[in-house]
């Protein structure tokens, strides 16, 4: 997250995994490689500076998992 804010002019786009606290999730069999969580809201409280632009939840079809949208803009 750290290097995406650094090499980020303006804005900062995201579409990652959500949940409202961290959640492991196991990939192809591994354990400690995934997680999902509010990553807007983590992006939010580790750089004061960003300002929400918008974020759109996405539900999949049959299933209780969530994806994320969202667009962050950095302040001046």
């Amino acid at each position: 997250m750290l290097e995406i804010y650094r090499c980020a002019r303006t804005y900062i786009w995201g579409f990652e995994y959500w949940a409202p606290q961290y959640t492991e999730i196991n990939y192809r069999g591994h354990e400690g490689l995934l997680w999902k969580t509010d990553y807007a809201k983590l992006y939010l409280e580790y750089f004061p500076d960003l300002k929400p632009v918008r974020e759109e939840k996405f539900k999949y079809t049959g299933e209780e998992n969530v994806d994320s949208m969202f667009l962050l803009k950095k302040g001046s």
